[in-house]
């Protein structure tokens, strides 16, 4: 309801007057059961009987529609198109086993793994992104209301959390010293999923198909500073034991993204209470996704040895929407982690995979046999978690396949592109 308010779909006032109707009724019914009263109560009753009839036609209506609406991917199979901006700064990644593709920056990897990165809150953005969604709300609260009941029917929970969010690049903004500021908002669950994760799905509602007014077709995915989406930032950590295990989890059906996909130890969003105007992002970074992994794996603080960010890539399916990848070093070894490890079984299955790595030698060949031989099943994070581990240990990755954005814009004419 709080939602509903804020970007202008429930009449404030009306529901204000409602409720002093009801206080007022609640207050004084003993006045308004005697004789003097007796026309007013007969009044409120009938407009009372009314109401309830018009609630439930208009909830079958609801009913009939939901039943009939489902979601249809758009995905890959589409031409995603970029601001000529981002040309100079990215790079395409082409990930066809899992149908996906996103944006990649050698650059960015490299001011995220080197260099102190302040961080700068703004408004700006979070005004364009509001102002978006009021203006076009009538269409996107359809998106609302079939995601929250899609995932009502499964027993999941669509909660509207507020998040932190991505404003700038990270190599826009660079002192004479060499340090970077990263500019940073506040957003909220919703609001993204409203921006980026509508920008790569349709509604089939009786027949008709519906697009969000900023979708694959007509959108450019742009930099932060000039995006109109909520691109709340993503987190996913690979934990790593003292004897080299790496261990992989799956979600089960209840989760609103990656359903009963392969995912790393922990995959989650930065959360606003995250935030900390006197920490660098990184710390930002690795405070976010080591409380993720405490909450999803029930992991304690104290058998946490360090973590690291490996590398930063946009999910171009999900409009461009920020994810940084990292890897998180435990202080005990496999045996140890099989005792403590318990996943939170509102997201996750209780299925677990240790694979054994050794990053001494960097000898990664079965976590990249694990996943090869699995692939139908392995999510984008997990995907991207094992690409940048490996591109962190300076290990060109086997996967996927990279190429500058001008040439995936013009990929007809270069068949080895296509997906």
């Amino acid at each position: 309801m709080i939602y509903g308010i804020k970007i202008g779909s429930i009449d404030l006032y009306s529901l204000l007057v409602d409720c002093a109707i009801l206080l007022y009724t609640l207050v004084d019914w003993n006045s308004l059961i005697s004789n003097d009263h007796l026309l007013v109560l007969i009044f409120l009753i009938f407009i009372n009987v009314i109401w309830q009839i018009y609630s439930t036609i208009k909830e079958c209506r609801d009913f009939y529609k939901r039943v009939n609406c489902f979601s249809t991917p758009i995905g890959v199979s589409k031409d995603y198109k970029f601001d000529d901006e981002l040309s100079k700064h990215y790079d395409v990644l082409l990930l066809e086993e899992i149908n996906q593709v996103v944006l990649i920056s050698s650059s960015s990897n490299m001011i995220i793994r080197k260099s102190s990165i302040k961080c700068r809150r703004v408004h700006s953005k979070e005004k364009r992104t509001d102002k978006y969604i009021k203006t076009y709300k009538s269409i996107l609260l359809k998106f609302l209301n079939f995601k929250w009941h899609s995932m009502s029917d499964k027993g999941g929970a669509f909660y509207n959390e507020k998040k932190l969010c991505m404003a700038s690049e990270l190599y826009e903004n660079r002192l004479s010293d060499g340090t970077y500021i990263v500019a940073l908002c506040q957003g909220c669950y919703y609001n993204s999923f409203l921006t980026n994760n509508a920008y790569s799905i349709c509604l089939n509602e009786s027949g008709f198909i519906i697009d969000a007014p900023r979708n694959v077709n007509n959108y450019k995915i742009k930099s932060f500073s000039d995006s109109e989406f909520g691109d709340h930032i993503g987190v996913s950590t690979i934990v790593i034991s003292t004897d080299g295990f790496a261990f992989l989890m799956r979600h089960n059906n209840k989760t609103a993204m990656f359903t009963n996909e392969l995912l790393p130890t922990a995959s989650g969003s930065v959360d606003f209470t995250d935030y900390n105007k006197n920490l660098d992002l990184q710390s930002i970074i690795i405070n976010a996704v080591e409380r993720e992994l405490k909450e999803e794996t029930n992991i304690k603080n104290e058998v946490i040895d360090k973590t690291v960010v490996t590398g930063f890539y946009r999910c171009l399916s999900r409009g461009g929407k920020p994810e940084f990848c990292c890897i998180t070093y435990l202080n005990i070894d496999k045996l140890d982690v099989l005792e403590v490890i318990r996943p939170n079984v509102r997201e996750q299955s209780e299925e677990l995979h240790a694979i054994r790595i050794s990053t001494d030698n960097n000898n990664f060949g079965s976590i990249s046999n694990f996943i090869k031989s699995n692939i139908s099943e392995c999510s984008l994070p997990l995907y991207m978690s094992y690409y940048m581990m490996l591109d962190y240990h300076n290990i060109v990755p086997d996967i996927g396949h990279k190429c500058s954005i001008k040439d995936y814009e013009f990929r007809d004419c270069h068949r080895d592109l296509a997906l």
